[in-house]
């Protein structure tokens, strides 16, 4: 690993588990050069991506772009279930862990018994 650009040697790529760049700062790992160099922006303050339209800086791009939303308005995250969309991934994840869960499919290849099809939890009991 160079010490100046952070770089692995050609070819190398991490392992399982495998975290050979270390933060000189506080010592946190990581398995790729390029996670530590955007890490080293927490230490830096360096914030290299910023928003057209308001100028706000940002140290990752994926917070820019998740930023720029609020601008546009864009909702590019749909739910499946209700059609609401969203604008960040983690927004349509919390909606979708606060909905209702979707209904059990019987295993491929089965078929569903009466009380099944008609959504009933109970047996249904017959009268003599």
């Amino acid at each position: 690993i160079c010490p100046s650009c952070l770089r692995s040697p050609p070819g190398r790529r991490p392992q399982s588990g495998d975290r050979p760049f270390k933060c000189p700062v506080c010592g946190k790992s990581f398995g790729r050069a390029s996670h530590l160099k955007t890490h080293q922006r927490l230490h830096t303050g360096e914030k290299p991506y910023s928003c057209s339209y308001c100028s706000k800086a940002f140290s990752q791009k994926a917070g820019l772009m998740a930023h720029v939303r609020l601008h546009t308005g864009e909702r590019p995250y749909k739910c499946d279930r209700c059609g609401d969309a969203f604008r960040s991934l983690s927004n349509l994840l919390c909606h979708r862990a606060q909905e209702s869960p979707e209904p059990a499919a019987p295993p491929h290849g089965s078929i569903p018994t009466a009380r099944q099809r008609l959504g009933l939890s109970k047996p249904l009991f017959l009268h003599p």
